[in-house]
């Protein structure tokens, strides 16, 4: 990532030696996870699935970290637009001054990756289709609008890592890509049930991909509060003060998703 760019984010992110990661329910935030213990050793001991929040039953409620999770308050890595903005997020929408048509177009795995110069030119082609296919993160790369491809390759620039459309998006199509999604089933969800943490993505096939163990933790999971899952169009409907939202995603310009306390 451009040292302009990580000098505008706060620094908690240098050290996170015995914080505890509060997961999500995809593959994003699973393997941003997987990358963020391999270089802090820093454990899974969250779940929240956008309408409960879960903490593993031997562990106290603080000190913990949101992995691809856009929350209103503490320390997040986050990579949707947001109404409102939370200083302590690393999150590029939040600290680059853009409009939503020029928002952050990768995945969260992408935004550590970057951020922590993991150096992915080493990568295998299979491992960076995949990467790529994380959040469909490939789509901007494919739009007719050249405006929207000039967006996505002056973020690739922003991460160091214009060398993806050479060696990869220039010989592949979304088909590609729908098809490595496929494959890994990348699209597939983490759940949990009785307090165990389950998945339909294809880890096994994942970890044999990249020659490391990509795993679920075997805690066993106490819910702890429920959320209200709402959906609205900020455009046209008022949005809740800050203090009332846990968390939120601007996912498209008129779909404005949040937990409600």
């Amino acid at each position: 990532m451009r040292q302009d760019i990580k000098n505008k984010l706060p620094e908690w992110y240098k050290d996170l030696e015995g914080s505890k990661l509060l997961l999500t329910d995809d593959i994003d935030s699973l393997l941003s996870c997987c990358i963020l213990h391999k270089l802090f050793g820093c454990e899974v001991k969250g779940y929240y699935d956008f309408n409960s929040v879960y903490f593993s039953s031997d562990t106290e409620i603080n000190n913990f970290v949101g992995v691809d999770l856009d929350t209103m308050g503490g320390r997040t890595f986050g990579n949707h637009m947001v109404w409102y903005k939370n200083e302590y997020s690393i999150n590029l929408n939040n600290h680059i001054d853009t409009r939503y048509y020029k928002k952050y177009p990768f995945s969260t795995v992408m935004l550590i990756c970057s951020l922590y110069d993991i150096d992915i030119e080493k990568w295998t082609d299979e491992q960076l289709k995949v990467l790529l296919a994380i959040d469909s993160a490939y789509t901007g790369y494919y739009a007719n609008n050249k405006h929207f491809v000039d967006v996505y390759t002056d973020w690739l620039n922003r991460l160091d890592f214009r060398f993806l459309e050479d060696r990869v998006l220039k010989n592949m199509s979304k088909y590609d890509f729908k098809q490595i999604q496929k494959k890994y089933n990348l699209s597939g969800t983490i759940e949990i049930i009785r307090g165990k943490l389950y998945t339909n993505i294809n880890l096994p096939r994942l970890s044999l991909l990249f020659n490391d163990i990509i795993e679920l933790p075997n805690d066993f999971f106490m819910k702890c509060k429920d959320y209200d899952y709402v959906v609205i169009n900020p455009l046209k409907e008022t949005v809740p003060e800050p203090e009332n939202i846990f968390s939120m995603a601007w996912t498209y310009k008129d779909t404005l998703k949040m937990s409600l306390k």
